[in-house]
């Protein structure tokens, strides 16, 4: 679930929809170093480049085994069923008590009538949380016997109640992982695929969707080939929204003679990344900041966090004016990869990992160091809370928060097969901060017993 960044992407021709843009420059054209750029072969007069929409939080991320979303008071996901339908069930963060998204006494969860329940046919559904919209996202690749053979996205209210359909898209459109709002409007990417006797030809593109009214406007719409795509990594709370591509300058070819094990890192390093702003309400795609590096990123509603796995910087971009910030220096870390969890008030969790080789175990051993980074301060706390996966220790992965606690997988290797093997637990904010495992508060689920509705 933690390899959610890496990707290669080509570096297409950009199309901006609503005016001309330059495309995007090759990467011959930039030194392997971090620089900035914007596109000046525009005239000024015909782009709009600030947005209309603001306000926007990221639900979710590129390339993530997505398993619900959280609310303020609570955390929203699905349960399947052994008839192949499922359930919406909800976790009440001051309880800690998982229940059926349903109010009738009585009910088994099990029919149309259940405002918890979703037909086999349209299973595969995870929900979002948008201001006071209960989103329900039914993904779909198409052809599978018996389902639903066009995506849609339900609409309902928190408690399951009053769900509609709220907008059903085109055939062959496939929507992407990452949904972004406002409250008033989601933000989402969508594919299109052609098998063409020579290639695959791919339609990519960005929309926004009323949430009152299901209303579609594609902001965005990019043509490529091989079915290479930019990547949607979210929209900021200033109105950008953000595309990535990147593109390894340096292959095997490169290193005659030489063993994978030798050269991989340098190839790594190699890798060219590029970042584009799309200004929601805007007309115009431009480029504001490229780099080249082993990264892993992740967009927050401030900004582009990324870490470099050679420098050991943690880096935060502007996206509204590209300015350059280091967050924390990390050079005395050891540490082959990374991953950036999320953020909570001012501090963004992160890990580092690095293998040991322990007695009696085949495989090398993940050892993560976990994190919390101060954005404003820059001060680095050590986290010793960890997610134990047989003999690996990871960072416990944040799934929700409210204004004090936040919801964690504490383990993801256990018997409750039910759900998915998955262990929740609640911890106060200043608790997780502080290392303080006696804080540490077990979600009850629906199959232990205590809490069945």
């Amino acid at each position: 679930m933690k390899e959610v960044f890496i990707k290669t992407l080509s570096m297409g021709i950009v199309l901006c929809i609503l005016t001309a843009c330059t495309g995007r420059p090759s990467p011959s054209t930039y030194s392997n170093s971090s620089a900035t750029s914007s596109d000046s072969n525009v005239e000024a007069d015909n782009k709009n480049t600030e947005p209309t929409a603001t306000g926007f939080k990221n639900l979710t991320r590129p390339y993530y085994s997505v398993l619900g979303c959280g609310g303020e008071s609570g955390y929203y996901e699905t349960r399947a069923r052994d008839d192949g339908s499922a359930n919406v069930t909800y976790i009440d963060y001051s309880s800690q008590r998982e229940i059926y998204l349903c109010n009738a006494p009585g009910c088994a969860h099990d029919n149309e009538g259940c405002t918890s329940w979703i037909s086999a046919e349209n299973a595969g559904v995870f929900p979002l949380i948008s201001s006071d919209h209960l989103l329900l996202i039914h993904r779909t690749y198409g052809g599978e016997e018996g389902k639903q053979s066009l995506s849609r996205i339900d609409a309902a209210s928190l408690d399951g109640s009053n769900r509609k359909t709220l907008i059903t898209f085109n055939n062959g459109e496939r929507l992407g992982d990452v949904f972004c709002t406002n409250g008033e409007s989601l933000i989402c990417s969508l594919t299109t695929l052609e098998q063409l006797p020579d290639t695959l030809e791919s339609t990519f593109t960005l929309c926004m969707i009323d949430l009152n009214t299901g209303e579609r406007v594609d902001l965005y719409v990019e043509d490529t080939t091989d079915g290479i795509q930019p990547e949607f990594l979210g929209v900021t709370e200033t109105g950008y929204a953000v595309l990535h591509s990147s593109q390894q300058t340096k292959t095997e070819s490169d290193f005659p003679g030489k063993e994978w094990s030798e050269i991989s890192d340098e190839i790594a390093r190699s890798t060219f990344h590029q970042w584009e702003k799309i200004p929601i309400g805007g007309n115009c795609c431009e480029s504001f900041y490229e780099y080249t590096g082993n990264i892993q990123q992740l967009l927050m509603a401030d900004g582009l966090y990324f870490y470099d796995v050679n420098t050991k910087k943690l880096i935060r971009i502007s996206v509204q004016d590209s300015n350059i910030d280091e967050v924390a220096d990390f050079i005395s870390t050891d540490g082959n990869s990374a991953y950036i969890d999320g953020k909570f008030d001012e501090w963004l969790l992160m890990s580092i990992r690095h293998y040991e080789q322990h007695p009696n175990v085949e495989y090398p051993v993940a050892i993560e160091s976990c994190y919390a980074i101060n954005t404003q301060t820059k001060e680095v706390k050590e986290l010793n809370i960890k997610q134990e996966i047989a003999e690996d220790r990871t960072i416990p992965i944040m799934l929700g928060q409210s204004a004090t606690d936040l919801l964690l997988i504490t383990d993801s290797q256990t018997d409750n097969v039910e759900h998915y093997g998955f262990e929740y637990s609640i911890i106060s904010k200043e608790g997780y901060l502080n290392s303080d495992v006696a804080e540490l508060r077990k979600v009850s689920f629906i199959e232990d017993g205590s809490n069945v509705s």
